[in-house]
């Protein structure tokens, strides 16, 4: 158990490290920053001036939720997994710290909807 517990605050502190330069390339990433060793000022984010130093993002946040609702249901379904996502939305509020992005958000209405949403289709980062 303490090596989950281990693995789970290294994602989160990647996490962490990593929100300010979610979704840049290597080459905007060096040239902007060098090389990333501490934790940086989200002034500098291009998607996530509006979160705190150090804060972690919907990845931390979705993982947490998944692994509680896989414990307690002691499952790895789709439904489960809907479940868990479905949960993250209505207790985290990601739309409001605007980092859902907008095939997760359709997805996830399509998940509380009942309707299908493989055909929804998918994006990269927000639009």
């Amino acid at each position: 158990m303490n090596r989950i517990f281990r693995a789970l605050e290294a994602f989160a502190v990647g996490d962490a490290m990593g929100m300010v330069t979610e979704f840049m390339t290597r080459r905007q990433i060096s040239t902007r920053f060098e090389f990333v060793s501490d934790l940086l000022e989200p002034e500098h984010s291009p998607i996530h001036k509006n979160l705190a130093r150090g804060q972690i993002t919907d990845d931390t946040e979705q993982v947490l939720y998944l692994i509680k609702l896989y414990n307690e249901k002691r499952n790895f379904s789709q439904e489960t997994v809907k479940e868990a996502l479905c949960r993250w939305v209505d207790e985290c509020d990601p739309v409001g710290k605007g980092y859902i992005g907008p095939s997760t958000k359709r997805a996830i209405e399509a998940f509380k909807n009942k309707e299908e949403f493989e055909s929804l289709g998918t994006t990269s980062g927000p639009q």
